[in-house]
C-alpha cells in the first residue's frame, strides 16, 4: 500500500516537473519593461538644480543639462548616495534613457575619489 502511495505521488511530480513552468511563471516575465536605449556620458557636474532633478555636465567643452529620474540610482564607489551627494567640479558617469522625449539620467556614477558624502554608505 505504502509502496504504492509513494508510486503514484512519485508520478505526479514528474509529470509536474516535466511540463514545465507554469502559465503565470511564463507570463510574468513578459511584463518586464522594454530595453531601454542607454546613452552613457562622462563629464563634470557645473550645475546642480535645488528644486527639480536636473544637473549640468560639461561633457568635452559641450554643456549638457540633464534631467535626473526619480528613481536614479545615484553611486559612489560601490555604495549608494543620494542626489544630495552630486556637487559642483565632480566628476560623473551618467547613463541616460533616451526611450523618452528628452534623455534622462537613471544612473549616475560619482567618479573622483574620496568625495565626502551626504547620504553615502550603503553598498
Amino acid at each position: 500500500m505504502h509502496v504504492r502511495l509513494v508510486t503514484t505521488l512519485a508520478a505526479a511530480l514528474l509529470a509536474v516537473a516535466c511540463r514545465g513552468p507554469s502559465t503565470s511563471a511564463r507570463h510574468a516575465g513578459s511584463e518586464r519593461a522594454p530595453p531601454r536605449d542607454v546613452e552613457q556620458v562622462v563629464g563634470r557636474v557645473t550645475y546642480v538644480a535645488e528644486k527639480t532633478p536636473r544637473i549640468d555636465l560639461d561633457v568635452n567643452g559641450t554643456r549638457r543639462s540633464i534631467p535626473v529620474a526619480e528613481d536614479a540610482e545615484i553611486r559612489i564607489d560601490d555604495f549608494h548616495g543620494s542626489y544630495d551627494d552630486l556637487a559642483e567640479g565632480t566628476r560623473v558617469r551618467a547613463s541616460l534613457d533616451k526611450t523618452g522625449e528628452e534623455p534622462e539620467a537613471i544612473k549616475i556614477e560619482i567618479l573622483d575619489k574620496g568625495v565626502r558624502t551626504q547620504g553615502a554608505g550603503t553598498p
